[in-house]
């Protein structure tokens, strides 16, 4: 059986997940969440940008599989992790998300 992709659609920036969608999240991130003039080359705050911009779309697709969860009525299991996402976990997530190439 196939892959099944889950959601191609950032409903932060509206449009389809591409390397151009991708690249304003992290500008924008770097400008309104970090408070930060993207045209500084700085590795960190590209970083954060970019971790900022893939838990906005982990954000998009959980509260999508809340919904479903919520219409079904089903049982749910509550898990505290002290995962931290800008940590070494990143690249796990963007991995999964399959956003890697772009």
């Amino acid at each position: 059986m196939g892959k099944k992709q889950i959601g191609k659609k950032s409903k932060s920036q509206g449009s389809i997940l591409s390397p151009k969608s991708l690249e304003q999240d992290i500008k924008r991130h770097i400008m309104l969440t970090l408070g930060n003039d993207y045209f500084a080359p700085k590795k960190s705050l590209y970083y954060k940008g970019l971790a900022y911009s893939v838990r906005d779309r982990l954000i998009e697709r959980w509260l999508k599989t809340q919904r479903s969860y919520y219409d079904k009525i089903t049982k749910r299991i509550y898990y505290l992790s002290l995962e931290f996402l800008p940590g070494r976990f990143l690249m796990n997530y963007i991995i999964n998300m399959d956003i890697k190439d772009e």
